[in-house]
């Protein structure tokens, strides 16, 4: 329960803020240099750019002019001087009646504009990135809604978090969402125009478990709603773990280890019975409102922290899982597909200087802990050898100016098909390897993990899922080398018989999702899943795999997934946008 705040953007994320009179002037200031800035953009494509074509040139003029000419700026401004706002949410007022207005007229070719006036609003939205704008921040008792929510307004937002989420596209693995579960944070997703069927500061309950909001919600509906957490909290994640063996019936043992975001995600660790950080998503580190990525002595501070947290166990961090817009936020390019574009492994290797400064960062806290590197997006040898390259180059710099430096062990996710495709090369330049399950998904089954409208598509049971879960598997238990499952898959009871039938023996997942996962780890024998995962592939799809391992659970372990757990799993399978 809680009050609405609406969050308006796309790349920057922002909320109405009321200003004081006396700063409307540095608001307006703000403004008009970010037009300033967006208009200089326009003039320099239409110099520079000669041999574009003539359609080119004339939709560069049209923005131009919107920006001279047309009465958009001094609304905005009207906005701002009379309503006491921020620009970004007085440009986003103006323009969206401006576009509403547009689509309302006759002539298709002038509804078209509707299109210009939002690339214009979004160039400027882009400029005033690079003002003086506080950062993010919340009421007590805010419920989000939001067209989308990106993970980095989640980790802007950490200092005080939302006590719900609504948005309108994002998918239950996606990764804001993934971060919501592990942050605490109800969450609904796939409803439709969400920003339009709320006012700010409404009184709203978001029921996550059953995928229900209510927009001011009767007195008979709030004691119904209050009533629900408190029945469905598992009890076991309040009770403290004492030993960190995890093993199945027959003795075969299992590591499991935790996914960490921030300094603050690793505190319940030991408790967990967590053997260390097995994911440690470092881009908690890059100011996303800004730009930029922490300084080095900064990324060391973190990075030690979390260390010593885990100690005596390790810390596998994952190199900056980023894309281009979030090093260049304020260029206005974009990529028409970031998923397939420069991301993750590949804009590291692009952009070096931030590459260097992080393996940098990583090798100094390493010298007195347990520390792994883990490259994400391998898509063959050729990234891991430039990569320890570079990493070797940084170790003999450090040696050289006499400073501390720690020697990790070099990993690599898999999770696009080239790198299942080449696990026994890839086996054979790291130390160890992480399957993750959202994104090898999404790339098998060209289904993009954030769209709600193609999640029936996304199943993870699918036979070139789960055939490839066992060759990445069976490929690292011949070469000797870990292999850990993260993802979703990881932290799902549903999936853990499965997985351990196929050979994992180390897995990575939330702190919230060990308690359950330990239960069936220990309740269940090797032998058993072993036998599972065999009659798994048999399966020629997925629905026919799910039925399989239903029949199993409901014949084998009865006590350990009774039908209503099943009933759940199996919509979050094959439904993954509409819950969380």
């Amino acid at each position: 329960m809680g009050a609405a705040i609406r969050l308006f953007g796309d790349k920057r994320q922002y909320v109405r803020k009321t200003i004081s009179q006396p700063d409307v002037a540095a608001e307006l200031s703000r403004f008009t240099t970010s037009v300033a800035t967006a208009r200089y953009q326009l003039l320099k494509l239409l110099r520079s750019q000669k041999e574009l074509p003539a359609s080119a040139h004339g939709i560069l003029e049209v923005h131009l002019l919107m920006i001279e000419q047309s009465p958009l700026i001094k609304d905005v401004e009207g906005t701002i001087e009379d309503e006491r706002v921020n620009a970004e949410w007085a440009l986003s007022t103006v323009t969206g009646r401006y576009i509403e207005r547009q689509n309302a007229v006759q002539d298709e070719n002038l509804r078209e504009r509707a299109g210009d006036i939002d690339d214009v609003s979004e160039r400027i939205l882009n400029a005033l990135g690079e003002g003086s704008e506080l950062p993010l921040e919340l009421l007590d008792g805010s419920v989000i809604f939001a067209s989308t929510i990106r993970p980095s307004t989640l980790v802007e937002l950490s200092r005080r978090r939302p006590i719900a989420i609504v948005t309108e596209h994002g998918g239950w693995t996606s990764h804001a969402f993934i971060m919501a579960r592990e942050m605490r944070i109800p969450a609904v997703t796939g409803i439709k125009d969400v920003l339009h069927q709320v006012d700010d500061g409404a009184e709203t309950a978001v029921d996550g478990y059953n995928g229900q909001v209510i927009i001011r919600p009767s007195g008979e509906t709030v004691k119904r709603v209050s009533g629900i957490g408190s029945s469905v909290v598992n009890p076991e994640a309040r009770t403290i773990v004492t030993s960190s063996v995890i093993r199945t019936l027959d003795r075969r043992e299992i590591i499991i280890r935790a996914n960490a975001d921030s300094e603050q995600s690793v505190e319940c660790l030991h408790s967990s019975g967590a053997l260390g950080v097995g994911l440690l998503r470092s881009e908690y580190l890059f100011a996303h409102a800004n730009g930029t990525i922490a300084p080095e002595e900064e990324q060391i501070s973190a990075y030690e922290k979390i260390i010593a947290a885990a100690a005596p166990n390790g810390v596998r961090i994952r190199t900056f899982d980023l894309n281009a817009e979030h090093l260049s936020p304020k260029t206005g390019d974009q990529e028409s597909n970031p998923s397939l574009g420069l991301r993750a492994i590949r804009l590291s290797l692009a952009y070096e200087t931030h590459f260097r400064s992080q393996i940098r960062a990583i090798l100094r806290s390493a010298h007195n802990g347990n520390v792994e590197i883990l490259l994400p997006m391998v898509c063959g040898v050729d990234e891991i050898q430039r990569s320890r390259e570079l990493i070797d180059r940084e170790k003999a710099a450090l040696r050289r100016d006499g400073l501390p430096c720690g020697d990790p062990g070099i990993g690599a996710m898999i999770e696009v098909p080239s790198a299942v495709v080449m696990i026994d090369e890839i086996l054979q330049n790291v130390d160890f390897v992480c399957l993750g399950t959202n994104d090898l998904v999404q790339y098998l089954l060209a289904v993009d993990r954030d769209n709600e409208s193609v999640a029936e598509f996304y199943q993870t049971l699918h036979p070139a899922v789960t055939r490839s879960i066992r060759i990445v598997l069976a490929a690292a238990e011949r070469e000797n080398i870990p292999a850990a499952i993260c993802g979703e898959m990881a932290g799902s009871p549903f999936y853990a018989p499965l997985l351990i039938g196929y050979g994992a023996r180390e897995f990575s997942m939330s702190v919230d999702s060990i308690p359950r996962i330990r239960t069936v780890i220990e309740g269940i024998s090797f032998d058993e899943a072993r036998s599972l995962a065999r009659e798994i592939d048999t399966a020629a799809n997925a629905k026919e795999a799910e039925n399989l391992i239903r029949v199993c659970y409901n014949h084998k372990w009865p006590h350990l997934f009774p039908d209503d757990f099943l009933d759940l799993a199996a919509e979050k399978s094959f439904q993954l946008s509409s819950k969380n």
